[in-house]
């Protein structure tokens, strides 16, 4: 029997398999990652090579002039303690961009592998979620967004946002490989992940994935041909922006706890209004200015 030699490029594909799979559900698979990529970087040698690499590759002098702006405002901070865990914190952000692009390069399968295994570490992770949120755990939920068990609910949004764009990519683009069960099964998570942004309550997940989505569109129609291409993607892209129109309407409402008829008989909804009491329902706060008229309810 044969047996596949285990070596730096096999080490560095299961160092992504670990990272992508702790990013929803382990700090400590992530921590793991950083040591197992930067053995696999060690393992493949040619350092001289990968100096050449770090220095020809410009998105990598930009994630070195972002940390060096950090590294340059301890001169000015007053609180160390806190500059240097702020730091640490952003250490994966300087050293994992230097190890992607200066090691083992992987194939395309790997490339996919990694993507579905983050996937499926985010359906994991969204199963966990439900499975305290109705009430099978002794873990008590105080407020809807503390069903992210394992990162905070903001990251978990933009994480499941990102699932669901990579699922498009595989129903759009790599759809000749998939059986006819497995795009049910890529339409399904699509559509689970949708739900459950709402259930989360995700208000970051759901503007990205919105705003991301209507951006898309326009490409698409933009770049289309076809008329009845063009077509669909007018609908498609007027639909949804009618759809986020509503949605925020109704939440100025909610917000309230008065009906339609009534704010009507206060003021004319528009779009300044209804995202300035969005904002504030996210407890921020927005500076009015140019000449913007807010309609006071009380």
């Amino acid at each position: 029997m044969l047996t596949k030699k285990f070596g730096a490029k096999e080490l560095y594909f299961f160092g992504f398999l670990v990272l992508v799979t702790g990013l929803p559900l382990s700090k400590f698979f992530i921590g793991l990652s950083s040591f197992i990529l930067f053995a696999a970087w060690l393992w493949s040698g040619d350092f001289l090579h990968k100096i050449q690499l770090w220095y020809q590759n410009k998105f990598l002098w930009l994630f070195t002039g972002i940390f060096a702006l950090h590294l340059l405002a301890l001169f000015y901070t007053r609180d160390f303690d806190y500059a240097l865990n702020d730091l640490r914190i952003k250490l994966p952000l300087f050293v994992l961009p230097m190890l992607i692009a200066s090691g083992p390069i992987l194939e395309k399968k790997h490339f996919l592998s990694i993507l579905w295994v983050f996937i499926w570490a985010n359906f994991i992770g969204t199963l966990a979620s439900m499975f305290v949120l109705l009430g099978f755990s002794n873990i008590e939920i105080h407020e809807i967004r503390n069903i992210s068990l394992f990162t905070s609910h903001i990251r978990f949004g933009l994480l499941i946002c990102f699932s669901i764009f990579i699922l498009g990519y595989f129903f759009s683009t790599e759809k000749q490989k998939y059986t006819a069960l497995q795009k049910i099964m890529i339409l399904f998570l699509m559509l689970w992940f949708v739900i459950f942004l709402v259930i989360m309550e995700s208000i970051t997940g759901i503007s990205v994935l919105v705003i991301t989505t209507l951006i898309l569109l326009l490409y698409h129609l933009y770049f289309q041909r076809e008329k009845k291409y063009k077509i669909l993607f007018t609908l498609l892209f007027v639909g949804l922006s009618l759809g986020v129109y509503f949605y925020i309407n109704h939440a100025v409402v909610e917000y309230y706890k008065i009906s339609r008829n009534q704010v009507r008989l206060h003021y004319k909804p528009n779009m300044a209004i209804c995202m300035s009491i969005l904002l504030n329902r996210m407890n921020m706060k927005m500076v009015t200015r140019y000449g913007f008229m807010f309609a006071s309810l009380n």
